[in-house]
């Protein structure tokens, strides 16, 4: 099975490996940007609507283990109150459909 990229050569297949990458490494930057602003904003809502675009927003905690303590000391009740507690944000994009195909 011959994929969109059969008839590249590998030099050229470098080429666009690199571009994708360099395209990603600027997307990725510019999301966490935004991401970082809805961060900062803290929305007071767990569904943000765009005209396009919605996004789930929503404040999880993790917890997790001090492992240096752990392993000097066992113990349940021990373990419960080296837990250390952290909360993140957590953004899950979803499309409008039919807002999309206005696009078109």
């Amino acid at each position: 099975m011959t994929n969109k990229f059969h008839n590249h050569s590998l030099a050229q297949l470098a080429d666009l490996y690199g571009d994708i990458d360099v395209q990603i490494k600027a997307l990725t930057e510019a999301k966490a940007a935004v991401r970082a602003e809805f961060e900062a904003r803290n929305a007071d809502a767990d569904r943000i609507d765009g005209e396009t675009f919605y996004v789930n927003f929503a404040l999880r905690e993790t917890k997790t283990l001090d492992k240096k303590a752990v392993e000097a000391e066992l113990g349940a009740d021990w373990i419960a109150a080296n837990s250390k507690s952290t909360a993140s944000v957590v953004l899950t994009v979803n499309v409008i459909k039919a807002a999309l195909a206005k696009r078109a």
